[in-house]
């Protein structure tokens, strides 16, 4: 499965992205379909509450109700893990499929947890044992806030909440996230309550001011993270820097003229090579030229550079490419917007990861006939492939290929591909592959020029 820092959430309101905890994750919300396209195309349905069943990863419970899950929860002196999700969720999709499948993942939560699954939407598909929970999820989602998707709740063995976190992660963070629940010096609902009993010290603010962010309480963690910087003389630890970071979500906030000023040293703190850069550049984006470009029937982007160029000298051409990329893709100019993404990743190939270099040439391949961009899509695959081998790489490399009549060549790479790909992604590979030997079409084009 490709793996997307990208797709991270999804929000109940999609016009305007909600404060996020990293720079990656505002591309969901403003350009939703350049970024999910690939992961909705090989999550070809989504695994029902009902049938959802795995033997090595997470064992989800059947035919009980929540006052059933307490019991059992007590019984076992167990804590209660819900997966707060909806059918419309891409992330959600992604976690189901290829997270929670995981053997470590399942070790983990089926060892210390009561395993819920809760579709907070209803549909006219919902089975019997889903509408039974409406309620519930009615109730869950007023009471615990749940904004976004997936949410992840988890209540101790007596049903009292105690820990929530938003947005779906790779299996490493999200266990390092999740083993949070179990520790009443990480829980959030835990550490939410000493605070309104008067809890003030440095230490524990810092906790809290995390917490709350993992749990998408941005008004809570931004207000807290405030009372614990007037402790500190200076901001100089990783720790301390980090926090700053995930509480910077808009060029109104402190942290963005230090970010601005000291890229490198948020990203060593940070541990990513370009954390900072692609921070600055979606805040100055989304806040500044976007709204500004909305205004002009046809902007000149030559302008758009050179103002940026006295205001942000090392960001402003890049800036400029994904203003001009995002601008297109918003006015639905498709020759122009393949205009521009050509443009923008010859330009800055070196600044992309590979699975953004993958996302692009699949866009590419999905999207366009045009067999220049289809010839400039491969150079950035070979380009991930050099990075990172991996399955979905190579079934986009192979697609290209087939796209420009070099049926041999791709038959050969989807075959590769098939052979390394995980269990979740091979039947989709392999369905491609057999396309490809009986030569028919192997994916309809929805938005090509």
């Amino acid at each position: 499965m490709v793996k997307l820092r990208e797709i991270q959430k999804c929000h109940k309101k999609l016009k305007q992205p909600p404060p996020v905890l990293s720079s990656f994750a505002l591309i969901i919300f403003k350009i939703p379909k350049l970024q999910i396209m690939k992961v909705i195309l090989i999550s070809l349905f989504f695994i029902s509450y009902t049938s959802y069943c795995q033997d090595k990863g997470i064992r989800f419970e059947h035919g009980l109700l929540w006052n059933q899950i307490l019991e059992k929860a007590k019984s076992e002196n167990k804590f209660i893990f819900i997966d707060a999700y909806t059918t419309w969720c891409g992330p959600c999709r992604y976690m189901s499929n290829s997270v929670f499948t995981q053997e470590k993942v399942g070790d983990f939560f089926n060892k210390n947890f009561i395993n819920v699954k809760l579709q907070i939407d209803s549909t006219e598909n919902d089975s019997d044992e889903v509408k039974q929970w409406y309620a519930t999820a009615h109730q869950f989602s007023q009471q615990y806030n749940i904004i976004g998707y997936p949410t992840f709740l988890f209540f101790d063995a007596n049903g009292e909440a105690v820990h929530k976190i938003l947005a779906g992660a790779e299996a490493d963070e999200f266990l390092e996230k999740t083993a949070k629940a179990l520790n009443p010096k990480t829980q959030y609902y835990t550490l939410l309550n000493k605070y309104n009993n008067g809890e003030k010290s440095s230490s524990f603010l810092f906790d809290l001011s995390n917490a709350a962010l993992d749990a998408y309480e941005m008004t809570l963690g931004t207000k807290v993270a405030k009372e614990y910087f007037r402790t500190k003389a200076a901001l100089t630890s990783k720790e301390d820097l980090k926090l700053l970071f995930n509480c910077t979500f808009s060029k109104a906030d402190t942290g963005f003229k230090l970010i601005l000023k000291n890229p490198q040293q948020f990203n060593s703190a940070l541990g990513e090579k370009r954390a900072a850069e692609n921070k600055l550049i979606d805040l100055i984006l989304f806040e500044e030229v976007m709204p500004e470009l909305n205004k002009i029937n046809q902007p000149n982007f030559t302008n758009v550079q050179s103002k940026l160029s006295i205001k942000y000298p090392k960001l402003a051409k890049e800036i400029s490419a994904l203003a001009k990329l995002y601008y297109y893709e918003q006015e639905q100019n498709k020759k122009q917007y393949f205009i521009a993404l050509i443009s923008y990743v010859k330009s800055f190939s070196d600044n992309l990861n590979h699975d953004q270099l993958n996302q692009y040439a699949w866009e590419v391949f999905e999207s366009s006939n045009n067999p220049i961009q289809l010839q400039e899509a491969i150079k950035w695959i070979k380009l991930a492939l050099s990075k990172k081998e991996d399955a979905m790489y190579l079934d986009t490399y192979a697609c290209l290929l087939y796209k420009l009549g070099r049926a041999k060549e791709a038959i050969e790479w989807e075959t590769k591909a098939a052979s390394i790909a995980t269990e979740e992604d091979k039947a989709t590979i392999e369905a491609t592959l057999k396309k490809m030997k009986e030569g028919k079409k192997i994916r309809i084009n929805q938005w090509a020029p």
